[in-house]
């Protein structure tokens, strides 16, 4: 490999490669746990990059649902009032044909 002698005893002498040779490769499970958590370090790191990076967006975004909210209650509003109306109108009319409410006209009771 190396063909000058005098860099052979410098090689062997320095503490990483004796250090390599003793410990041979990392077991397996060890070097999965390492990996599994260099991978949810960086996936944490980027999520809170990204919460940070996003907040004004998210903040606006926020500001337009509760604007869109209070519209929404201001149509309802509405619609629920047309609603009542029509509740009215129809028990006002049962009441002028003699009906109670939930009463029909051709409902009839049979025993058996």
């Amino acid at each position: 490999m190396l063909s000058d002698p005098f860099m052979q005893p410098v090689i062997q002498d320095t503490p990483q490669a004796s250090s390599a040779s003793a410990s041979g490769p990392l077991a397996p499970w060890l070097l999965g746990l390492i990996a599994m958590l260099v991978f949810l370090s960086l996936v944490s790191a980027v999520l809170l990059i990204r919460t940070f990076w996003f907040k004004k967006k998210r903040d606006q975004y926020a500001e337009e649902d509760k604007r869109r909210e209070r519209m929404n209650m201001n149509e309802n509003a509405g619609i629920d009032e047309e609603q009542a109306a029509e509740q009215k109108a129809v028990k006002a009319e049962d009441k002028s044909l003699g009906l109670q409410s939930g009463d029909s006209e051709g409902q009839t009771i049979t025993a058996m």
